[in-house]
């Protein structure tokens, strides 16, 4: 993968093309299940197309080894958000944004490359969360439904019951 990486950075300077991203690292620092967003700038000499990826190392490595960088976010819970296919005449912003669910420091980094060409490029991703990750972000929806349908179906089994034994009762005198 690094050999791949130097071969498309050694083609992309021998091009008359100019590609590029800044910075080249970006840190998000938070607390879990908080939306923490940065931008990039993205130029290029003239129109290209650009097509975006993003690669991350184990909870932990912060080493700046593409190799190490061969998961997905979502096996590490978390959420990116971040323009994958666009254009770039001369210059752009990109906002890539971030939430993660788990405590921790991560280390990713954002590959760019242009659509129909070798040239690629990237920045590091450098993330560090704080926090327990319980608040009421995850409080809501079923989680909260869960007790009322508990609640539900104890009210249920308690009258069924209560029916029952008072329909026991009326028989038991009835003979």
């Amino acid at each position: 993968m690094l050999i791949f990486v130097l071969f498309l950075v050694l083609i992309g300077l021998t091009s008359s093309m100019s590609f590029g991203v800044r910075p080249p690292s970006l840190d998000f620092v938070g607390e879990v299940n908080q939306e923490i967003c940065k931008n990039i700038t993205v130029y290029a000499e003239g129109l290209i197309f650009v097509l975006g990826e993003d690669n991350w190392a184990e909870k932990g490595f912060v080493k700046r080894d593409l190799l190490k960088h061969n998961l997905d976010s979502d096996s590490l819970d978390l959420e990116l958000d971040y323009l994958e296919r666009f254009s770039v005449n001369e210059v752009k912003t990109v906002s890539i944004c971030i939430i993660g669910g788990k405590k921790g420091v991560y280390h990713g980094v954002l590959l760019y490359h242009v659509e129909d060409g070798t040239a690629g490029v990237g920045t590091w991703l450098n993330v560090e969360l704080e926090g327990n990750g319980i608040g009421l972000v995850r409080l809501t929806g079923s989680v909260i439904g869960v007790g009322k349908r508990n609640s539900k179906l104890f009210l249920l089994m308690f009258f069924v019951l209560l029916e029952i034994i008072l329909l026991g009762i009326l028989l038991s005198f009835r003979k």
